[in-house]
């Protein structure tokens, strides 16, 4: 909780008041993907993404006419040291490669997957993964249609 909603509030509190007074600047916040839909066994994890990702878009909304642009980022898998993840396999972007997109869209939402491919990827598998019900559902289905097939 320390790392993803009280540093980011304390960070937030330190400079917004700086470049809104001077009328300019650019804070961008990392919210993983996490964060949109039930996270098993990582609820808390989860938990504070959704929060860094309403706290920055509603602290956007608030400062919108003040010059100062507030961004989130919402990326899927980045290859990184904690994800652990070569660059290499598919939708994995290297961090080089994902900073240096997510950086063109600075200015143009207050809300971004930073990447091209994230974005696609997300929106089209939002509308099954946002109904984990729904997921859960048909794992049971194929569970037991795989389970009737190796019994006979």
């Amino acid at each position: 909780m320390n790392s993803n909603m009280l540093s980011m509030i304390q960070m937030t509190q330190i400079i917004l008041t700086e470049m809104a007074a001077r009328g300019r600047g650019v804070i961008i916040n990392i919210s993983p993907e996490a964060g949109r839909q039930p996270s098993p066994f990582l609820a808390l994890y989860g938990a504070t993404t959704a929060f860094m990702n309403s706290f920055s878009r509603s602290v956007a909304l608030e400062y919108q006419s003040s010059g100062v642009i507030i961004q989130t980022l919402t990326p899927l898998v980045v290859s990184s040291n904690m994800s652990q993840m070569p660059p290499r396999k598919f939708l994995v972007k290297s961090s080089d490669d994902f900073v240096r997109e997510a950086l063109d869209t600075v200015g143009i939402s207050n809300f971004s997957w930073g990447c091209f491919l994230h974005s696609v990827h997300s929106l089209l598998l939002w509308p099954l993964t946002s109904n984990f019900k729904f997921i859960i559902l048909i794992l049971m289905f194929f569970n037991s249609r795989f389970r009737a097939f190796r019994g006979s």
